[in-house]
């Protein structure tokens, strides 16, 4: 089997609409309330929610797709940016390698170095590679939806893998509701405020619908408490030195933050060491099952909440792009189950001899886990 791997330039961070050109922090909007409760509560069931539910109940006939294998498949995702795409990617490689051994010829891997722009120009490229079936995890929601109608009016089927575009044009969506995920969050740092107070939050990079999903679930919680006040909202690109960075200017500008909602782990490891390098009290914060998170919460006895983003999405893509080839008939929408635990339960997840980016909860056999380079040197 041959693999092509993108990589024509040099990763160029990706600066969110939180982040200013010279890498400080633009909070929207400091001081903002939100909105009164009375009015969210006429929303019995929110649109992410409803669109969802819509998709789950339809099914995608791949029979026109049916071919026998070996197949050529191409993966256009956001690149190896952080260590949660890092075990992602692997258990796409692990599903196509071993699970699915023999089924593909060929495999295209195309690296968008965590730029929405770039993604385009690797996008044209695996369609000039003329692939069976497209495995696509988008940068941006409006930007290559374009893209995705002419993939699709070309006979190539679209599986998404993790994020979408705003293409409704494709066969199925794999991901875990990240809409769920914020919300979760968001519910249970609420109850730890008594539903009045003060946080902050601290999102991914902007315009990736992972990130936003989970800002507008997180968001359509609080606005069910009058007494829950937002202080402000960053992008922090994913990154645990941007996180802390960010919070650093929080915490500079508020002398009271009862809560840290952070839509994942990396930058929430960042502002916990933000709040011990201020000597202040670490509030109530919301996170992931990465191991450095992991590690800093049991250094510092933090109180979280962690609800895992499965990076083995990966792999139920492939699954579903072996049954849109094999011509079956797909659900349109595959939610991935979650996990969910907090302090009590961290021993369960903390591996003390992996290093910092190790996630905690995957599908990955443990010699790969050791060739992803996770164990202490």
């Amino acid at each position: 089997m041959s693999i092509k791997r993108i990589t024509r330039r040099k990763f160029l961070e990706l600066m969110g609409i939180g982040i200013g050109a010279a890498g400080t922090a633009q909070f929207m909007p400091l001081g903002k309330t939100i909105p009164d409760a009375k009015a969210a509560a006429k929303v019995k069931t929110p649109p992410d929610q409803l669109m969802r539910q819509k998709l789950a109940k339809s099914t995608f006939d791949c029979s026109k797709y049916k071919k026998d294998p070996p197949w050529r498949l191409a993966f256009v995702t956001q690149g190896k940016t952080n260590s949660w795409v890092v075990m992602f990617d692997a258990h796409v490689d692990y599903a196509v390698q071993v699970k699915y051994k023999g089924l593909f010829s060929d495999f295209f891997y195309g690296d968008s170095q965590g730029n929405a722009e770039r993604q385009l120009d690797v996008y044209e490229d695996a369609l000039v590679w003329r692939p069976d079936v497209m495995l696509l995890a988008p940068m941006g929601q409006a930007a290559i939806s374009a893209s995705v109608d002419e993939t699709m009016e070309m006979g190539i089927p679209i599986i998404y893998n993790s994020s979408r575009a705003e293409s409704d044009n494709f066969v199925t969506w794999v991901e875990a509701s990240n809409y769920r995920q914020g919300a979760v969050f968001a519910e249970w740092l609420a109850k730890k405020m008594n539903y009045k107070g003060k946080y902050i939050a601290l999102s991914g990079i902007a315009g990736l619908s992972v990130v936003e999903d989970r800002l507008r679930g997180a968001r359509d919680v609080f606005s069910q408490y009058p007494g829950i006040e937002e202080l402000g909202q960053a992008y922090c690109d994913f990154s645990p030195a941007k996180g802390k960075q960010v919070t650093e200017a929080f915490l500079a500008a508020h002398p009271k933050i009862d809560a840290v909602w952070s839509g994942s782990g990396l930058q929430c490891w960042g502002a916990i060491e933000a709040f011990v390098e201020a000597g202040r009290d670490i509030p109530p914060v919301s996170g992931e099952d990465l191991n450095g998170f992991l590690r800093i919460c049991k250094k510092y006895n933090v109180d979280f909440i962690a609800v895992n983003y499965p990076v083995e999405i990966g792999l139920h893509a492939v699954d579903a792009v072996v049954k849109t080839m094999r011509g079956e008939t797909v659900p349109r929408y595959i939610d991935v189950p979650i996990v969910k635990f907090g302090k009590k339960d961290i021993d369960k997840y903390l591996r003390p001899d992996l290093s910092d980016d190790y996630w905690a909860i995957h599908k990955l056999p443990e010699d790969w886990i050791q060739k992803l380079g996770f164990k202490k040197k």
